[in-house]
């Protein structure tokens, strides 16, 4: 499966994941930081286990008292934060998973925050939960480590993958129903999703 695809690359028919979007890790903290909270006040905030595929679940709470100048630096910048909905890809897993939140949230480094220009989340958030994705990832990959694998951003950048990945309108539909409707459903939407990757690639 991988020879095809590397060599359709080299003919310039795919192109690297890491020219069409970037990849940004939230708060430089650990999930025992002081200022993480199981509490109702403050931000809400998202670790990578609370995470997973087209899914996630607002377990903590982020507070900090410090002041500005701090909490700007902690913060890295405002975009990072912005933005009617967010794309987050988990760091520490054996294989891709994300999902698109669908407001604004803090989380944390063990997560990555995926923009670009013209990207649609939940196409994208589709085509990287995909089998056929996930597949391809471990192939080029083969994990040294698989008690305690992390998602490398230089990994993930070097993926080959169609330039319609980040704006699929057959894949954000699909992405949007599997996000929306948690039953019986789901695994057919998935097999969707999987044969669309397949066909987008060949």
């Amino acid at each position: 499966m991988l020879e095809p695809i590397l060599d359709k690359f080299e003919k310039g028919g795919l192109v690297q994941v890491g020219s069409l979007v970037k990849l940004r890790r939230g708060l430089e903290i650990g999930k025992n930081d002081k200022r993480i909270k199981p509490v109702s006040r403050g931000g809400n905030l998202l670790t990578g286990e609370s995470v997973s595929r087209f899914n996630y679940e607002i377990r903590h709470r982020f507070t900090s008292n410090e002041n500005k100048e701090n909490k700007v630096g902690l913060l890295k910048d405002s975009g990072l934060w912005s933005g009617e909905r967010a794309l987050l890809l988990r760091r520490v897993a054996p294989y891709p998973i994300a999902a698109v939140i669908e407001s604004p949230v803090y989380f944390l480094n063990t997560l990555y925050k995926i923009t670009g220009d013209g990207l649609d989340e939940h196409s994208l958030c589709a085509f990287l939960n995909s089998r056929f994705f996930g597949e391809i990832f471990r192939q080029i990959y083969a994990f040294d480590d698989r008690i305690f694998p992390y998602i490398r951003m230089s990994q993930i950048k070097n993926v080959p993958v169609p330039r319609n990945a980040v704006r699929d309108e057959i894949l954000a539909g699909l992405s949007k129903r599997i996000h929306r409707e948690k039953s019986s459903d789901v695994e057919s939407i998935r097999f969707e999703i999987d044969e669309r990757v397949r066909r987008m690639y060949f």
